[in-house]
């Protein structure tokens, strides 16, 4: 006897609970043909009659209906296990950025709402002020500096490039220096 696949127990379910070949066929979007021989397969694969065949549609017969519960726990730890997969991919939890206020109000406030929007689970602490945090004593998660550190072992990375200038009256005196 060869295992069974998940699509063939997907097949044996749906006739189970729609108990016509066209009721299995419009719920999986697959034909009336293709149902019945995969069906006959897995009967002959496991060598038993799943089903009876009657005028007004397909019956289990004792060995399918002793088989049901396992098909439908299959069912159940197959959907259990895409949910877990989901939210192992969900962003969630709490992260602390830390950036000086000139930062935060034009470029880290604006970028937040689509973030949060877009991952419920997650929350952000915003942390702003001109003292260098420490990351290596997790006083935040992530930092936003004008400057690179100096040292530890961080991954660094550049999102923008500012220029800055010094302006004053055309007719006003002239700067000596920098």
């Amino acid at each position: 006897m060869e295992p069974q696949n998940w699509d063939d127990i997907r097949l044996f379910l749906a006739l189970a609970r729609e108990g016509t070949l066209q009721g299995a066929a419009r719920r999986l979007g697959l034909g009336v043909a293709t149902i019945s021989r995969r069906i006959e397969r897995m009967e002959a694969t496991l060598g038993l009659p799943l089903f009876l065949r009657r005028q007004t549609g397909h019956e289990l017969t004792d060995q399918g209906a002793a088989l049901l519960p396992r098909a439908e726990a299959m069912e159940l730890a197959l959907q259990e296990m895409r949910r877990e997969a989901g939210a192992q991919v969900e962003i969630r939890g709490l992260v602390r950025l830390a950036s000086i206020e000139s930062l935060v109000a034009p470029v880290v406030l604006p970028a937040l709402g689509p973030l949060l929007a877009a991952n419920p689970g997650l929350d952000v602490e915003v942390h702003w002020g001109t003292a260098t945090v420490n990351l290596h004593r997790h006083d935040a998660d992530l930092a936003l500096r004008m400057v690179p550190p100096e040292r530890g072992n961080l991954t660094v990375r550049r999102l923008a490039q500012m220029g800055f200038g010094l302006y004053g009256p055309a007719e006003g005196r002239r700067p000596r220096g920098m």
